[in-house]
């Protein structure tokens, strides 16, 4: 599995689900991964996505589409785990609680966190 870094290479329900809730020029977006988070029986398998000024996690649910979204200013760091195969969001605020999701083992942990300190993020662990 690879990183998708441009708009129209989305599949199309999660390309909608970002043109739609986020009026998002394609200038907004960075790149997504689909992860392999599945939040609950009824919520399909989350997507990464990276904007400039968040990132969402998204899915194909018709009504749904938004699972959660963390805003790049709220984040105090992103903790990598390779050994695990999950990827910790920790919040600046002490009374949000920090968000973990799990990834594919294919997922290229290293150039994910290259991508991320791009984008101005502390982000420890992967190798």
């Amino acid at each position: 599995m690879s990183f998708i870094n441009e708009i129209h290479d989305l599949p199309e329900k999660i390309k909608l689900c970002v043109l739609e809730n986020y009026n998002s020029l394609e200038q907004a977006y960075i790149f997504s991964f689909k992860t392999s988070y599945k939040p609950n029986p009824t919520i399909p398998i989350l997507w990464f996505v990276q904007l400039k000024d968040r990132i969402s996690f998204c899915n194909t649910h018709k009504t749904r589409g938004i699972y959660k979204e963390i805003m790049n200013n709220s984040i105090n760091s992103i903790r990598l785990s390779k050994s695990a195969c999950t990827i910790e969001i920790i919040h600046t605020s002490l009374d949000q609680d920090d968000f973990v999701i799990t990834v594919d083992s294919s997922i290229n942990l290293d150039e994910l966190k290259e991508k991320l300190i791009k984008m101005g993020f502390e982000v420890t662990g992967s190798r």
